[in-house]
């Protein structure tokens, strides 16, 4: 539960459960996450002038957050186009249903985060994304990917980091297979694998991604 100025919109993981003039000047938000279980690490909130952008979609509601100003809301509107196919395209792919009643994102200064049924993107991301027409915007599948890959399944400790990051990327691949086929799936793996082995295996001096060693400059291995 939030309460803040009524200028304000306070979003949370899963689905907005109450919201409600109270007392003065301000507004509550109330968030439920309903049946799901959550990760804590997972868990997130975000106080700001978003404008609320409705992705059509036939199953799983989904929602983009954008810093309140039309050029970003436009930005959500073209960047995340293509969410609802890709969570039908995990679906398929996996056999495994989206695990959560709601899937968003929102736009924030920095960094991109997989909170679980609400997604933190770069909002410069987004709207660069969006001036390229990207919809198919590998970096919303990846963090996509995560709900069934780090959020559904967490890894007991470091050593299991691949687990997520590994599968999410790999999630990548297969959200571009459902769109443009085999050929194009393995041509990605490929170029993927060389880059890895060529270009950052060498300097972090490490290959395994299991039990990746904690004094690179990298949280958890490139993949």
């Amino acid at each position: 539960t939030f309460i803040v100025p009524d200028t304000l919109m306070a979003i949370s993981n899963g689905t907005l459960l109450e919201k409600k003039d109270t007392l003065g000047n301000f507004t509550k938000y109330k968030w439920t996450l309903g049946k799901d279980v959550v990760a804590t690490y997972l868990l997130t909130f975000a106080v700001g002038k978003f404008s609320e952008v409705d992705i059509p979609s036939e199953d799983v509601p989904v929602k983009a957050y954008m810093y309140d100003n039309q050029i970003s809301a436009e930005a959500g509107k073209i960047a995340f186009k293509l969410v609802p196919k890709m969570i039908k395209a995990f679906e398929n792919f996996f056999s495994y249903k989206y695990p959560y009643e709601t899937m968003g994102y929102y736009g924030a200064n920095i960094g991109n985060m997989e909170h679980q049924s609400l997604v933190t993107m770069s909002q410069s991301q987004i709207n660069k994304t969006a001036t390229a027409n990207d919809t198919m915007f590998s970096d919303a599948a990846h963090e996509l990917g995560h709900q069934w890959f780090g959020d559904l399944v967490t890894p007991y400790d470091f050593r299991d980091a691949w687990l997520n990051e590994g599968f999410a990327v790999f999630t990548e691949y297969v959200w571009i297979e459902s769109q443009f086929g085999d050929e194009k799936y393995r041509e990605g793996l490929l170029k993927l694998r060389s880059d890895y082995i060529n270009n950052i295996a060498i300097p972090e001096q490490h290959i395994p991604l299991y039990n990746f060693h904690r004094f690179s400059k990298n949280n958890y291995p490139s993949t």
